[in-house]
């Protein structure tokens, strides 16, 4: 039976490395709101905020859509998205419609380890600058370095809480995880508790329930 993984949560607690650990244990393929953005940006561009939301906008739209084709197809697979208030409805939608078993995936943390993640990240060299800036790309010469520290700690909780991205929009059947506690397990070792989860003997019993240990 096809079924799909969920994950969602907070920005760099971790998303995009659990989905690659996800697919590589599962052998499923990854659906990346995030690697469509980045096409986006490449082949597109934009010359304001307005412009990149609505890439955004379209690279969502392409998730969905996606999504949408592997479950009609019978298709298993990995799903990557921050989900926003609001956003998932055609994703559910989808899912009731196919009556495809999931499992949701929520990564969280302090918030405050999460923003210095996140700075790191802005700043790191592999980082894909569509992401760092919000006026303009592709870059142009003569364009002064973006800074990575832009946007406060303040101003980074408040757009996470102000947009939902600190709930599950699938709390139903979500397993939620503190990227940042002590002990906290990695990528690899999470992935391969949700394949236990997932290919449990016991008739896939995670698709009825809502609590997991």
């Amino acid at each position: 039976m096809a079924w799909c993984i969920l994950v969602s949560g907070m920005p760099a607690a971790g998303k995009s490395t659990l989905c690659r650990a996800l697919s590589l244990t599962l052998n499923v393929p990854i659906l990346s709101k995030d690697e469509i953005k980045e096409l986006l940006f490449d082949t597109v561009g934009f010359s304001c905020r307005e412009e990149k939301v609505r890439l955004g906008q379209a690279a969502e739209a392409l998730v969905h859509r996606e999504a949408a084709q592997l479950m009609a197809s019978g298709a298993s697979f990995v799903l990557e998205n921050n989900y926003e208030r609001g956003h998932a409805a055609p994703l559910q939608a989808s899912l009731r419609q196919y009556g495809i078993p999931y499992l949701a995936v929520f990564l969280t943390g302090d918030p405050a380890v999460l923003y210095q993640r996140f700075i790191a990240r802005n700043a790191a060299p592999g980082r894909h600058l569509g992401h760092v800036v919000n006026d303009h790309y592709p870059r142009r010469s003569g364009d002064a370095p973006p800074d990575p520290a832009a946007l406060s700690e303040q101003a980074f909780l408040h757009f996470i809480q102000a947009r939902g991205m600190d709930v599950s929009p699938f709390a139903e059947r979500c397993l939620t995880v503190d990227t940042t506690a002590p002990g906290a397990p990695d990528a690899t070792a999470l992935a391969k508790r949700i394949q236990a989860l997932i290919l449990s003997p016991d008739g896939q019993a995670w698709q009825k329930t809502s609590a997991f240990d």
